[in-house]
C-alpha cells in the first residue's frame, strides 16, 4: 500500500510549485482513504495535471485507520475512483509511487501508462551492502580513496548549483530548472532537515562531484548529482560519494532509491550498486481529440 511520501508533502510542493498552483483530491471507503495531490498547469488552453520537476514521482497514497495491506477489489475501487474524482483535465503525466506497482485497473479501463524502472537498495548488514557491488565499482571506490577524495556533508548550493549545470552543459542539454527552482527546493529541504548535501574533493580541496539525497521516514532520494569531468578524479569520486551516502542511509535503516533511469548507461552505473530492479506506473493519460492527434504522430515520428 502506498503511503505518504516526502514528495506528497505539503511543504515540498509549495517550494516547487507554490501554494496556489497545486492541489488534491481525497477519498473515502470503509475506513481506507486515497489522497491525490497534482500540480496544475494551464498551456494554450489546455488543462494539465503534472508532477514538479524534480519530483521523481507523485500520484495517490493510501492512508488505512487499521494500517491494513488493501485487498484487490479495494484498491482497484480505491485507485479507479480517486482517479475519476480527478478535476477535468486534457492531460494527466504523472509517475506513480513505488509501493503502487499493480497496473491492472487501469489497464483493464484503458487508462494510458507504462512502466518504467528503478534501482532501490536494502541490504541487512554492511557486508552484504559491499559483497553486491560489482567488481569496477568496488575498484574505483578504493581508487578514490588511495587518491585522498574526502567526502562530506557540506551546506553550499553555489557548488550543487555549478556543478549541476557542469553536467547538463557537458551533454549540450538545457537544463529543465533554473538556479532559483533550484534553490527554492534546497534550502526548505535543508532547513527541514530532510536533505543531505554530499560534495567530494580532491586533495586541492577542489569540488569534484556532488548529490543532494532527500530523505524521508524509511527511504533516502537520489534527488540530484554533478561533477566536473575536467577533473581527473571525478568519475571516481561520484562513486565514493554515493558510497557514502548509501552508508548513511543504511546506518539510518532507510531504503536508498537511485531514482532509476532509463537511459542505458546510467542504468549500468546504478545497477552496478546491486540495488533491486523495481517497477513504477507513469499515466499519460490524454482526454482531448487533438492532443491524441499530435501524440500519435510524434510517438510514429521518433
Amino acid at each position: 500500500m502506498q503511503t505518504k511520501k516526502v514528495f506528497h508533502e505539503n511543504w515540498w510542493l509549495d517550494a516547487c510549485v507554490g501554494k496556489n498552483n497545486w492541489d488534491q483530491i481525497t477519498y473515502e471507503s470503509n475506513g481506507h482513504k486515497i489522497f491525490w495531490p497534482f500540480y496544475k498547469k494551464s498551456f494554450l488552453g489546455l488543462k494539465l495535471l503534472k508532477q514538479p520537476q524534480l519530483t521523481p514521482f507523485l500520484g495517490p497514497w493510501f492512508e488505512s485507520k487499521e494500517n491494513k495491506e488493501l485487498n484487490y477489489g479495494k484498491y482497484d475501487e480505491l485507485l479507479l475512483n480517486a482517479f475519476y474524482s480527478l478535476p477535468k483535465h486534457d492531460l494527466i503525466n504523472q509517475c506513480l509511487g513505488r509501493e503502487l506497482n499493480d497496473s491492472f485497473i487501469l489497464s483493464l479501463k484503458k487508462i494510458n501508462h507504462t512502466i518504467l524502472y528503478t534501482y532501490i537498495l536494502q541490504v541487512s548488514n554492511e557486508k552484504i551492502l559491499w559483497g553486491n557491488y560489482s567488481k569496477s565499482l568496488k575498484r574505483d571506490i578504493k581508487y578514490a580513496i588511495k587518491a585522498n577524495i574526502k567526502v562530506k556533508v557540506e551546506d553550499d548550493f553555489n557548488i550543487l548549483n555549478d556543478l549541476s549545470n557542469i553536467t547538463f552543459e557537458a551533454k549540450s542539454i538545457v537544463r529543465p530548472y533554473d538556479k532559483f527552482y533550484l534553490e527554492s527546493i534546497y534550502r526548505e529541504a535543508t532547513d527541514r532537515k530532510r536533505s543531505k548535501l554530499y560534495i567530494a574533493r580532491n586533495n586541492k580541496n577542489k569540488p569534484c562531484s556532488c548529490a543532494l539525497i532527500l530523505n524521508d521516514e524509511n527511504c533516502s532520494y537520489y534527488l540530484i548529482g554533478g561533477q566536473d569531468r575536467s577533473i581527473e578524479e571525478s568519475n571516481h569520486s561520484v562513486k565514493l560519494l554515493l558510497h557514502n551516502a548509501i552508508l548513511d542511509s543504511f546506518y539510518s535503516k532507510k531504503k536508498f532509491d537511485f531514482e532509476g533511469s532509463m537511459n542505458p548507461s546510467i542504468e549500468k552505473f546504478f545497477r552496478g550498486f546491486g540495488g533491486k530492479r523495481t517497477p513504477y506506473i507513469c499515466l499519460r493519460n490524454i482526454n482531448n481529440k487533438y492532443l491524441k492527434i499530435i501524440d500519435f504522430i510524434r510517438r510514429n515520428l521518433t
